[in-house]
């Protein structure tokens, strides 16, 4: 489904883009070419599961206490795949990145569906659903082309389900295009449900594979609960999709920091496919009550050979 669809929204930047923060960590090399604006550097991307403030997880803390650190950690990234955004929590990080377009979909729950989910969770949800978003820096990128699927046996119908999971997940993407070298690329974002990991990351696979194979380089961010069932996670490897960890083993760097089916580990990620490349990759946040994970960042770049014409 693309940009048409009236659930969209897209915002412009409205502000000049602010100097970005330069991590400390950073080789300086790196450094000097954020602060000359070069756009041949790699990209950085960000991964995050920000935590649903209306469940408010143990030793996280209250919202009001994290929007902007959350904003100061994430700004000098070109891309920002966030996870687990209310509708408030969607709007302060819309106010205080400035410089980036806003690709989200938020769907209005049916009653019914409301009850269930607010329920189980034992507290009142909002009224819509719609935890993913994707930043994109506009002065290195611009989007092209916006498409997503509901992650279930029928990904065509809006909030479908159907492989154990009462959370109607979604997976979201977009083709760039990279203003400097001209190079088209997919980048995509997720949530997959604890409960149906196999199925999910299969599905994920088939639904990027049509785009990233049409412009030969993509990026998948986002919480893949992957430490629930470590096998599936080999439906992206096999598939061409590279993890920008240096080690497969799930056990390395945890990114959650509660318990998960007794199995803690690394269950958020970055991968790359075809001319995108890995150059990097770290944990990006600190157990300093900003979230029940850590934030990892990659830095991505994209090869000469990369196709050109991201609509051919």
């Amino acid at each position: 489904m693309d940009f048409r669809d009236p659930h969209w929204k897209l915002r412009r930047a409205v502000e000049p883009p602010r100097l970005p923060a330069l991590p400390l960590d950073l080789p300086s090399a790196h450094t000097d070419l954020l602060m000359q604006g070069d756009l041949s550097r790699p990209l950085s991307v960000l991964t995050w599961n920000v935590s649903y403030e209306p469940l408010q997880p143990l030793g996280v803390l209250p919202w009001e206490q994290r929007r902007e650190r959350i904003a100061d950690a994430v700004r000098d990234a070109d891309i920002i795949a966030l996870q687990e955004l209310s509708g408030r929590q969607l709007h302060d990080m819309e106010q205080s990145l400035a410089g980036f377009e806003v690709v989200t979909l938020r769907t209005p729950l049916p009653g019914e569906l409301h009850r269930v989910l607010s329920t189980r969770y034992r507290v009142p949800l909002e009224s819509e659903i719609g935890e993913l978003a994707l930043f994109v820096r506009t002065t290195r990128l611009e989007i092209m082309e916006q498409r997503h699927q509901w992650l279930s046996p029928t990904p065509e119908v809006a909030l479908s389900i159907g492989w154990g999971n009462v959370v109607p997940r979604l997976l979201l993407w977009c083709l760039l295009r990279d203003r400097s070298l001209g190079a088209g690329f997919v980048v995509a974002a997720t949530h997959v449900d604890l409960t149906a990991v196999r199925p999910m990351l299969a599905a994920v696979r088939d639904g990027l594979a049509e785009s990233v194979a049409r412009v030969g380089a993509g990026i998948l961010l986002g919480d893949l609960n992957t430490m629930a069932d470590p096998d599936a996670f080999d439906a992206l490897l096999d598939a061409g999709w590279h993890d920008t960890h240096t080690t497969g083993d799930l056990a390395v760097d945890p990114t959650f920091l509660g318990e998960l089916a007794g199995r803690p580990g690394r269950i958020d990620h970055i991968l790359v496919y075809g001319h995108a490349v890995a150059t990097g990759w770290r944990r990006a946040s600190a157990r300093d009550g900003l979230s029940d994970h850590l934030a990892i960042r990659a830095e991505v770049q994209l090869r000469e050979d990369v196709r050109p014409d991201p609509l051919a």
